[in-house]
């Protein structure tokens, strides 16, 4: 559901939790920038998880931040 809003609608910016039920947040990721290419909004990953280990892959997955 979370691809599917995000490719159905005009946004400025994306929040996008990493643990969900059917697609993970880097998998989501992945395809929304696929879609999108140079033009994808940015995307931050909401998480309870802080580490610089998880920031890296956040970052690395292409995702511009996390909160």
């Amino acid at each position: 559901m979370a691809i599917e809003e995000a490719l159905s609608k005009k946004f400025d910016i994306i929040l996008m939790d990493l643990q969900m039920p059917e697609v993970d947040g880097f998998e989501a990721t992945a395809t929304i920038q696929a879609h999108f290419k140079d033009k994808c909004p940015p995307i931050v990953a909401v998480t309870a998880s802080a580490t610089e280990k998880d920031r890296v892959a956040i970052l690395k997955a292409g995702m511009c931040e996390h909160w």
